[in-house]
């Protein structure tokens, strides 16, 4: 065999792995574009889930799960977003969607779990902006405010509250 046939071979080769690598979603410097199905902007809802975890003091897994019953009962449809160091705050372990979903009452698909070393402001500010959703926080996002002046803006940022054992929701 030639070095010219070899060389041909061997960029077919890289070839077929970059396409399969791209097929299976490892893009190189990609932002991370959760799926959200049923996408509707009236009807769904950003929640910053790990400030929300944290509205009764200590983080708490039933605080959460509370408030995403409640915009439901309000014909809500949420898309949480996490740190990547969720896991360790409510359980003492990693935790990946599959992980989470149960144990909030939402199917995986409707969370997002930043990758690590990174937090999930940026992730879920950029989602919301991009499709015109609000979102559930306690956060008033002032270092992200050049990036999203969207933040400053009234009626964006939905504010709430655990008291006395119920979710109390500000703005909606």
């Amino acid at each position: 065999m030639s070095d010219f046939t070899l060389v041909v071979i061997a960029g077919l080769l890289l070839a077929a792995i970059f396409v399969v690598l791209r097929l299976l979603g490892a893009k190189r410097g990609s932002k991370l574009r959760p799926h959200v199905p049923e996408f509707d902007p009236q009807k769904n809802i950003v929640v910053d889930g790990s400030n929300v975890m944290h509205w009764g003091g200590e983080p708490s897994a039933q605080i959460l799960n509370n408030v995403l019953v409640a915009l439901g009962e309000k014909g809500l449809n949420p898309m949480i977003f996490f740190d990547a160091n969720v896991g360790y705050k409510l359980w003492d372990r990693h935790a990946n969607a599959r992980h989470i979903a149960p144990k909030i009452g939402v199917k995986a698909d409707r969370i997002v779990v930043a990758p690590s070393g990174t937090t999930a402001d940026e992730l879920l500010l950029e989602f919301a902006v991009r499709n015109s959703l609000r979102l559930v926080t306690n956060d008033r996002f002032l270092d992200w405010r050049m990036q999203f002046p969207k933040t400053g803006e009234t009626g964006f940022l939905v504010k709430g509250q655990w008291k006395q054992g119920s979710v109390v929701l500000r703005g909606l």
